[in-house]
């Protein structure tokens, strides 16, 4: 069976809500690879914590840009099947055909990950340093790192961008509540 693959063109599923905003694609990638996807991937941290992953990439091996989503909301909402308005951590089936890596973190103390949830705290910055440095690592990454998402999705990518990880090259924060 043919995976649903998220787009503009007739029997791909369309994005809503932030994802469009009414715009037109134009140039849009093809959408060339099948996924696959790795769930509840333990991802060490420095000081021996590990958060839980999901890791959605393009079947078939090689290396690919990654796109990081971390928040404490449950990582599962990737895959309700639900007709949810928008995915705040960002459409898998858009990106992943499309030759991304997509990673959905829970934060510490939430979603399984261990540790105790802080809120926008010092340790979060730390630990989002940590994960994007994790995925520059792996075999599926090219070293090239964004990060992706709505609401407490994008907080993290300002939390990171503060930390500064060598391997992230570029945040979309979309509904941040920033001050």
């Amino acid at each position: 069976m043919k995976q649903k693959i998220a787009g503009t063109e007739p029997g791909q599923r369309h994005l809503n809500g932030p994802q469009t905003t009414g715009r037109r694609y134009r140039n849009l990638s093809e959408p060339v690879h099948e996924m696959t996807s790795d769930l509840d991937v333990a991802v060490r941290l420095r000081d021996g914590v590990e958060l839980l992953v999901d890791v959605h990439r393009p079947a078939g091996g090689g290396s690919h840009p990654v796109l990081v989503a971390a928040s404490p909301y449950p990582r599962q909402i990737q895959d309700l099947g639900a007709p949810m308005g928008f995915i705040e951590a960002g459409a898998s089936d858009f990106f992943v055909p499309r030759g991304y890596v997509h990673v959905v973190a829970n934060l510490r103390g939430t979603g399984g990950s261990g540790g105790t949830f802080g809120m926008f705290d010092e340790q979060e910055r730390r630990d989002v340093y940590d994960l994007v440095e994790w995925a520059a690592a792996q075999e599926w990454s090219d070293g090239n790192v964004g990060m992706i998402g709505i609401s407490y999705f994008a907080m993290t990518q300002l939390a990171a961008a503060v930390e500064q990880p060598p391997h992230l090259k570029a945040i979309m924060p979309v509904a941040a509540s920033p001050d």
